[in-house]
């Protein structure tokens, strides 16, 4: 038995109520949290779950549709320049502040500088995506690392950002990998092992 308010956040909200119990998710019977985790991962790319629920003693048979934001949390982060760079967090998304289309949403969410750092100097703080690096567009950390990789010690880097209200503003930024080296922060994919720090 699991009770709807917990798989809520799945994008479910609209659909579930709070004290529904879960009864089946897909072809999966859910007794466990657990039981209702499979049933989402199997559910593929249609985004689309049916659920078959108890809701005030009547047995009731729902189609949920899945949000397209994951649920896992930070599993990835660059540091550059003195600033901490990740995919926004899940609120973020859900409430439409992301930048760039549902189907394609920016990632390149700064959530953090370092006093002291390029990114303080130069005023590259957090709650802003990064949309662009030297003209070059960036939407995943993968397009952010490729853009920001060939920038050589002590020269300028001129970085289009979006604030969380929408604003644009470009800056300027002259990093220093002395100091503030590139590198990147990653959830590993082997049970037990953590956290890796990569050198970029």
């Amino acid at each position: 038995m699991v009770v709807a308010s917990t798989v809520a956040n799945t994008g479910a909200s609209k659909v579930l109520h709070d004290g529904d119990v879960v009864l089946k998710a897909g072809d999966v019977t859910c007794v466990t949290f657990g039981d209702v985790d499979r049933a989402v991962a199997g559910a593929g790319e249609t985004r689309l779950l049916p659920m078959t629920v108890c809701r005030g003693g009547e047995i009731i048979d729902l189609q949920i549709s899945l949000s397209a934001v994951s649920c896992l949390g930070t599993q990835r982060l660059t540091h550059w320049a003195g600033c901490l760079i990740q995919k926004a967090h899940r609120p973020v998304a859900e409430l439409g502040f992301t930048p760039g289309s549902c189907d394609a949403p920016n990632e390149v969410f700064i959530s953090r500088w370092f006093h002291g750092s390029p990114a303080h100097r130069y005023g590259l703080y957090a709650l802003h995506w990064i949309t662009e690096v030297n003209d070059v567009l960036v939407f995943t950390m993968d397009d952010f690392e490729n853009a920001v990789g060939g920038v050589e010690n002590n020269t300028f880097v001129r970085v289009k950002l979006v604030s969380l209200q929408g604003r644009p503003k470009v800056l300027t930024v002259k990093v220093d990998h002395h100091y503030w080296p590139t590198w990147e922060l990653r959830k590993s994919a082997n049970a037990g092992r953590g956290w890796e720090r990569v050198m970029l």
